[in-house]
This record gives C-alpha cells, structure tokens and sequence, in this order.
C-alpha cells in the first residue's frame, strides 16, 4: 500500500510541474523547479555575457573553461566572462585580439 500511495503522490507532483510548464526543455523553463541548477546558471550566464568579448571556445577547452567561468560568475566576479581555462585571465592586446596575463589569485 505504501508504494501505491508514493506513485500517486509522485504522479500528482508530475502533474503538477506539467501545469507550471509547457516548455519542451530548459533553459526555456529555467524558472522552473524541473529544470537543472546548471542549466539555469548556463543560460543566465549567456544572457549576461557582454558583447565584443572572447568567445568561449578562445580561452580554452570548453568545458573545463566553462566550469572556471561558472565559478566566477557565482562568486559575483564582474569579470567572470574574462577567465578560461585554469583560472587564466585574459585582457584584450593592442591587435585587438586577447591575451593571458595572468592566473586568477596572483597578485600580478
């Protein structure tokens, strides 16, 4: 009888989210309570990433520069968008191109 009852709550709850979404996935529904932590915190991290920046793909292997972001973004870093792979800072250089200058945590 217990597991019957955990179904129906289960299926109530389901039936639930279906009401509060229509979205097929996230980051659509990133308000969601369905929708993963990383996923909202990916999209709000893309919404947010200022123009004329770095692409992601330039400051290193993706997901291992995306974690280093995701990580300055949630430490309310302004420069989040500025780090890549490593922890590495990069600034714009003279040919308009970007440059590492230095690890995140080093005093120079």
């Amino acid at each position: 009888m217990g597991t019957r009852f955990g179904e129906r709550l289960l299926l109530a709850h389901l039936g639930r989210l279906d009401k509060i979404c229509d979205a097929i996935s996230c980051p659509d529904c990133r308000d969601c309570p369905h929708c993963p932590k990383v996923s909202r915190l990916l999209a709000l991290i893309e919404e947010q990433r200022p123009a004329q920046v770095p692409q992601p793909a330039e400051l290193g292997r993706p997901n291992v520069m995306e974690r280093c972001q995701m990580d300055a973004f949630e430490a309310q870093d302004a420069d989040w968008w500025r780090y890549g792979e490593d922890r590495v800072r990069f600034e714009p250089d003279a040919r308009g191109g970007w440059r590492a200058v230095a690890v995140s945590g080093d005093s120079g």
